[in-house]
């Protein structure tokens, strides 16, 4: 797995909770692109609407199935995640064996 690492452009709330942000997104621009993925010979956009449900479909399963087999039923093609795990080597493996792109930003996304 390739790994970047880029600094913020703007500072975290510590406070703030990512699921609220995509919510915001979603309620704001639910058809714009948020990012691109590889398909074929070329890129499709996914979009704020579609990611959410990806997050979602991803949150249900993750706590029981492993990272391949929710990456593969959901049709997750991405996800964020904290990293810091003592499984992240496991984790990046299942994901990479999905085929899902693993964005490890260092910082909790989810209050629970």
């Amino acid at each position: 797995m390739v790994q970047f690492e880029v600094p913020p452009i703007v500072p975290a709330d510590p406070q703030a909770n990512i699921t609220d942000l995509l919510a915001e997104r979603v309620k704001k621009t639910p058809q714009l692109a948020l990012f691109a993925v590889p398909e074929g010979e070329g890129w499709r956009d996914v979009t704020a609407t579609e990611f959410q449900r990806q997050v979602i479909a991803l949150a249900k399963g993750f706590v029981a199935a492993t990272v391949d087999e929710v990456c593969a039923a959901a049709g997750v093609t991405a996800f964020v995640q904290p990293g810091g795990s003592q499984r992240d080597a496991e984790v990046i493996a299942a994901a990479d064996a999905a085929g899902a792109a693993m964005l490890l930003t260092g910082t909790r996304h989810f209050r629970h």
